[in-house]
């Protein structure tokens, strides 16, 4: 089963600079992107702790990344950086929380859209990073800096760390709503809570993320109609939901062992 797509980053539809008086990319194109991923995630531990062929294994992760990526447009600039973090979250025998975070922010912009100012958009994968713009309130924008307080009603405005636009009167950038406080799309919780909404047509309340062995939820797999056997979620604490035994499971990391579901993506 395969990864969640912000972790195997890839696509078919890749672009690289004319390599004739144009910058030298140490991976020019997606497939050698994929397999430099493939190669850092085939680690000496991960091969020895699932027990995999290496050959098997590079197969197995190159595949996956050309088949999952959030854009369409190809940068290799920032393709150096992302090995780099994948090779260091692969180090080891497990995998953490942490270590997804840090691929994802490391990988962040390494797949890019075409849209321009002011196309709608769903992430800042649909819109084109080469021209500084990020998904803004559902559209392509060159983000604006609002500090608290500030009106933030422009399409292109973003409210600082911690803050977020809030509808009303004026839109302004409000502290972001703490524990126990109500919540819904347009009142957002502190980025270590989680809103809680028990009832669809009343306000959740903000609450702490999920502990180690609560029960969590990862995607649907489009094809398969199954859950994934891990994932990065929003719901935990520590960042990863882990099938443990029937159950998904929050967890702080996996260990790559040769009965954890884990290794089921790098056989």
């Amino acid at each position: 089963m395969a990864m969640m797509a912000v972790v195997l980053v890839g696509t078919a539809c890749g672009s690289s600079e004319d390599p004739v008086g144009g910058p030298q990319y140490t991976y020019p194109d997606v497939p050698s992107y994929c397999m430099a991923r493939a190669k850092a995630e085939c680690s000496a531990e991960v091969l020895d702790g699932c027990q995999t062929a290496e050959t098997t294994c590079i197969a197995t992760r190159s595949g996956s990344c050309g088949q999952n990526a959030p854009g369409v447009k190809y940068r290799p600039a920032e393709a150096d950086k992302c090995v780099a973090a994948v090779g260091t979250a692969y180090v080891d025998d497990k995998f953490t929380g942490a270590e997804l975070k840090y691929i994802e922010e490391e990988c962040a912009k390494l797949f890019g859209g075409l849209g321009g100012k002011g196309s709608s958009c769903s992430s800042d994968a649909d819109c084109n990073l080469d021209a500084s713009l990020s998904c803004v309130k559902g559209t392509c924008q060159e983000p604006v800096e609002v500090e608290a307080g500030g009106e933030c009603d422009a399409p292109d405005a973003v409210c600082v760390d911690g803050y977020f636009c809030a509808s009303g009167a004026l839109m302004v950038c409000a502290k972001k709503r703490l524990s126990g406080q109500p919540c819904n799309a347009g009142l957002i919780c502190a980025d270590d809570l989680r809103c809680v909404q028990t009832d669809p047509e009343a306000d959740g309340v903000c609450q702490a993320k999920l502990a180690i062995q609560s029960d969590c939820h990862c995607p649907i797999d489009s094809v398969t109609n199954e859950e994934e056997e891990w994932c990065g979620s929003s719901e935990c604490a520590d960042g990863l939901c882990l099938k443990i035994g029937d159950a998904m499971k929050c967890g702080s990391s996996t260990k790559f062992s040769a009965n954890e579901p884990i290794c089921s993506d790098f056989r």
